[in-house]
């Protein structure tokens, strides 16, 4: 980069306050045209909140943000510049209205003609066969998986043509093969001169030639230039994934069966039929819309069944569940330990039948040892994501159930949360216990599971065996019903 390039963003000893609580120290940073800058740590490093200092959404608490010559002073709460586009972690999407609409709401002249909404389509396309998406323009984002969602979003970002685009944790729920189309698409952004700063826990950094690394800890950075291939590949092999991918499972023997649901019926799904047995983990994974969801809900009796029939065995009142829903809260008025042991307060009662306080916070800190909680803030609101959902994945386990349900769960998670989870769910499993995950990770499915299911809107249109069957079969199975129920032109992610 020429030194006689004029930055767009420049960070200068600049420190982050939240209600009186210090997250970004000393932070130095410039972000120049056509540059690449990945940013990674553990959950609650700090990521999220220096995207947003470099946004200008949150103004230092002291030194200096420069946003394209233009200092943001501490007092002041200035609009982020329409040159810089946040892709945040939450989907900022409208739900209820179609992929078409989503780009259209902001088209300030498209109400007044028919023609200018037609023309507006055309521009779409055009732009989606540059960047090889495919999106189904007139159906509601509300029945987009969540990679489309992920994607769609990503997309409505690159669609401003901004010059800095800001992508926090975008890859939360893409498979390898959408990821690596991304990161092309960003690589190729800065070829044209935008600047690109990415927050990830992927450790496919080689695949983005990134000029800087800059490594979180706690709110302090380092920084790091990256300067040639090998350096790259070390940095990559630094922040890897260590989950089970390509890794077999230990070898167990299935019990006696704890649910069977037979030919069952329930709100959009229809003719569900398997068994979930003792040491059992089943993977559900959906071509499209909120299936995954359902057969969840139906599993744990959440949802009325209009046909078929759904039996715990040996009986109902023998089965306990824990169920960890996509979309879940914590308790705004509790302490984060008694967010935890809420769920079980029999494990924290006393002699006399009172809470245990002491126990209580042994418990809750062997959940933070196991899982990695940073809380990096004792309201439970303010938790980074990738916290939140950790202590939400603790509430679920505290209930020790022999039944887990859960949606997501690794949502958000840092590598080693990741992988301390999934030596969790083994134990579980070769306890006897059944568990059922829902996941937009076909490589976490692939290695947890002993079967996967693949819905589509409305039934279960495949079953494989992870042990006879790879990840891009089953990735290429999903893609050719997402096609059959909404043929699209170009490259379908």
């Amino acid at each position: 980069m020429p030194e006689s390039s004029t930055p767009y963003i420049e960070l200068r000893h600049a420190c982050l306050d939240l209600d009186g609580v210090r997250l970004l120290h000393n932070i130095n940073l410039t972000i120049y045209p056509g540059t690449c800058h990945i940013v990674y740590g553990a959950n609650g490093a700090g990521k999220t909140n220096l995207l947003r200092l470099l946004s200008g959404l949150y103004p230092p608490a002291e030194g200096r943000v420069i946003l394209f010559g233009q200092e943001l002073f501490s007092h002041t709460r200035t609009p982020a510049s329409s040159r810089i586009a946040y892709c945040g972690q939450d989907f900022a999407l409208f739900e209820e209205l179609t992929v078409l609409d989503n780009f259209y709401i902001g088209y300030q002249s498209a109400s007044e003609h028919l023609y200018s909404r037609r023309k507006y389509r055309l521009r779409l396309q055009n732009f989606f066969e540059k960047y090889d998406f495919s999106f189904p323009l007139d159906i509601p984002v509300s029945e987009l998986d969540l990679s489309e969602k992920c994607l769609l979003q990503l997309a409505r970002a690159l669609f401003a043509e901004p010059s800095v685009l800001l992508v926090d944790e975008f890859d939360s729920f893409l498979n390898h093969k959408q990821a690596s189309h991304i990161f092309h698409i960003l690589q190729t952004l800065t070829y044209q001169g935008s600047a690109v700063v990415l927050a990830t826990h992927s450790s496919e950094l080689k695949e983005l030639r990134a000029d800087h690394v800059i490594s979180l800890d706690n709110g302090y950075a380092h920084t790091t230039l990256i300067t040639s291939d090998q350096q790259r590949k070390k940095l990559s092999e630094q922040t890897k994934r260590q989950g089970y991918t390509n890794m077999p499972r230990l070898p167990h023997q299935p019990g006696n069966i704890l649910i069977d649901a037979s030919h069952i019926t329930v709100s959009s799904l229809s003719d569900i039929t398997f068994t979930l047995k003792k040491g059992e983990i089943l993977g559900v994974c959906s071509s499209r819309g909120s299936s995954c969801d359902i057969f969840l809900e139906m599993t744990a009796g959440l949802r009325e069944i209009q046909e078929g029939s759904l039996c715990y065995y040996p009986d109902k009142k023998h089965i306990k569940i824990g169920y960890l829903p996509e979309e879940s809260s914590v308790f705004p008025d509790l302490s984060l330990s008694q967010n935890v042991t809420i769920s079980n307060l029999t494990a924290v009662k006393g002699p006399l039948g009172l809470l245990d306080h002491p126990q209580e916070k042994i418990i809750y800190n062997d959940y933070v040892k196991r899982l990695g909680i940073r809380a990096e803030t004792l309201d439970p609101l303010k938790l980074s994501k990738g916290n939140r959902q950790k202590l939400l994945l603790a509430r679920c386990l505290h209930k020790r159930c022999n039944v887990y349900l859960l949606n997501n769960p690794t949502n958000n998670v840092d590598s080693a949360g990741k992988l301390e989870l999934y030596n969790i769910l083994m134990e579980l499993s070769h306890k006897n216990v059944g568990i059922v995950i829902a996941s937009a990770d076909l490589n976490e499915l692939h290695g947890l599971c002993d079967t996967i299911f693949l819905l589509s809107e409305s039934t279960i249109i495949g079953r494989y065996d992870p042990r006879e069957v790879s990840v891009e079969y089953i990735y290429d199975q999903m893609q050719t019903a997402k096609s059959a129920d909404f043929p699209l032109s170009g490259h379908a992610l």
